[in-house]
């Protein structure tokens, strides 16, 4: 998403409310290191790993992997039922 293209600030969602921080007030360093299953990690992540730069990891990038995991999900389904 080109609105999360140069966020420094850590932003997220947490469904836990007994876990949950106000994220408008947590500070957090970009990440430099290197997690998730390649196939559904988010573009954006992949470029900036691919540039060797640190990131911000989003919920955008979750929901994008979220969105990877269904189709390939649906694809297999649907390959299996021809």
């Amino acid at each position: 998403f080109e609105c999360t293209k140069n966020l420094t600030k850590c932003v997220g969602v947490i469904s836990d409310g007994d876990q949950a921080i106000r994220w408008r007030e947590l500070d957090r360093e970009l990440g430099k290191h290197r997690s998730g299953t390649l196939p559904f990690i988010s573009r954006r992540m992949l470029n900036m790993w691919n540039k060797n730069q640190p990131v911000l990891h989003t919920f955008a990038d979750d929901l994008e992997s979220f969105f990877w995991v269904i189709l390939c999900v649906l694809l297999s389904i649907g390959h299996e039922r021809k």
